[in-house]
């Protein structure tokens, strides 16, 4: 499906001032110096099938992995861009928000560990 599919789809972007698929150059360069920044975190990128923004998760995952970059893609059949804002009313939504706050306790739980071991070596010496 094609981004002006998706932009038909999509009635969050649809009735927003949102250029869709504006200065495609500008936002490859602006990819390409978010991804030379490293070290990046791990990334969490949540978007849905009747999202407008769709193919930039993709690209964005691709790249992102392809500069050694953790991420992790999370992609829901039939919802629309920031469907997540939905929660209360939508399961998806819900379950969506579940799995990007596990990541995110996984990941700070991680750098936690991390950096406890790193004080208590400095402590020690």
């Amino acid at each position: 499906m094609s981004t002006e599919q998706r932009e038909n789809l999509d009635a969050i972007l649809r009735q927003s001032a949102f250029p869709v698929g504006s200065d495609v150059n500008e936002q490859r360069r602006l990819l390409r110096e978010l991804l030379s920044a490293q070290p990046l975190p791990p990334l969490i990128i949540q978007a849905g099938t009747h999202e407008v923004l769709l193919d930039d998760a993709l690209r964005l995952a691709r790249q992102a992995a392809t500069a050694d970059v953790e991420v992790t893609l999370d992609i829901t059949p039939g919802v629309p861009h920031v469907f997540q804002a939905y929660h209360p009313i939508l399961d998806e939504a819900a379950a969506a928000l579940d799995r990007a706050g596990r990541f995110l306790s996984a990941h700070l739980a991680g750098a936690e560990r991390f950096t406890g071991n790193d004080v208590q070596a400095t402590r020690g010496a």
